[in-house]
């Protein structure tokens, strides 16, 4: 039983994103909804993907909300990137 309760504790430990990179596939988001959610377009979306501490505030927060995800988990994913 021991085994077992670790294993699900584990399993359940792996779920959470481990950085921005890992939280936009988790979250099934590609490029051009990373952009409709945040309100760019083009290279930006690459850039912001790329270097995700260059994001504004309001953008966060937007991301936040569609995911519905705490901003400040968010923010320290994105801290976790850089």
């Amino acid at each position: 039983i021991t085994e077992i309760c670790k294993e699900n504790q584990s399993w359940l430990q792996n779920d959470e994103p481990k950085n921005f990179k890992d939280f936009i596939e988790k979250h099934r988001i590609n490029k051009s909804t990373f952009g409709e959610i945040i309100g760019v377009s083009g290279s930006t979306i690459t850039k912001y993907l790329e270097q995700p501490d260059n994001l504004k505030i309001s953008q966060v927060l937007k991301l936040a909300n569609e995911t519905n995800v705490d901003v400040r988990n968010l923010i320290d994913l994105i801290n976790e990137t850089t």
